[in-house]
């Protein structure tokens, strides 16, 4: 018998045999433009926890515990509330944070003129690596941070005098980089992956050419990631575990 054959029905053997933990994070462009999307996602995130478990199934990965939580965000230079984190949901077939979260992402209110033009997307990203603790005591613990936006981002720091610019925000994107190898080093270099969803700018290509463990998805500036929709983001972040 084959023997590469026998090797991967033990792998995949000992897969089911080990527990995992996987987080999923999500950064989402709260701004106007990002409407349309916004509605669908609101419609489908009740599904996320059956989906991407059934896709995991068809990879012959087994994941025996699934956490989401949700960054919206804005533009900092205009709102002194331009930021909201929610708490991380344990989610479960049947089980009541299922709900919970579908009516935390319900609530999320996208306001704004959007557009094109710049929003913070680097300090969500940086909000989100330093405020979630996601650290687990599976076998195997995969974290994945999506970020979902049509629009590019403003360079650190450019708004520190509007008053409320967070003090946790890297000076530049080598520092921001710097905190996701860190966070990346609280458990394994391969423990973390990002999928972003985004158009070809500044800084979302940057960050998919030159950081590790990132995939880039683009998408069309300004049109609020109406060519993407929940299942390929589903399928993006269990391709990703």
């Amino acid at each position: 018998m084959n023997t590469q054959y026998l090797q991967r029905c033990r792998n995949t053997e000992l897969q089911t045999q080990l527990s995992m933990t996987v987080n999923v994070v999500f950064v989402l462009d709260r701004t106007g433009s990002m409407r349309r999307f916004a509605a669908q996602a609101k419609k489908r995130v009740k599904d996320m926890y059956s989906s991407i478990q059934r896709k995991c199934e068809e990879k012959g990965r087994m994941v025996s515990a699934l956490n989401a939580c949700i960054a919206d965000f804005g533009d900092v230079n205009y709102e002194k509330d331009w930021i909201s984190l929610s708490p991380v949901f344990h989610l479960s077939e049947g089980s009541e944070q299922v709900e919970a979260f579908r009516k935390y992402v319900d609530g999320i209110r996208i306001h704004g003129g959007g557009g094109d033009g710049p929003e913070s997307g680097l300090e969500a990203l940086s909000a989100v690596i330093h405020s979630y603790d996601l650290s687990s005591d599976a076998d195997r613990t995969r974290t994945v941070y999506v970020i979902l936006t049509d629009a590019p981002a403003h360079p650190l720091h450019s708004a520190a005098n509007c008053g409320w610019y967070p003090a946790y925000a890297e000076q530049d994107l080598a520092g921001l980089y710097a905190a996701w190898l860190d966070v990346q080093g609280r458990n394994s270099p391969r423990s973390k992956r990002m999928v972003i969803f985004a158009p070809d700018v500044y800084p979302w290509r940057e960050i998919s050419d030159t950081w590790v463990q990132v995939n880039f998805r683009e998408s069309v500036a300004g049109a609020g990631l109406g060519d993407v929709d929940m299942d390929s983001i589903f399928s993006f972040i269990a391709d990703s575990i």
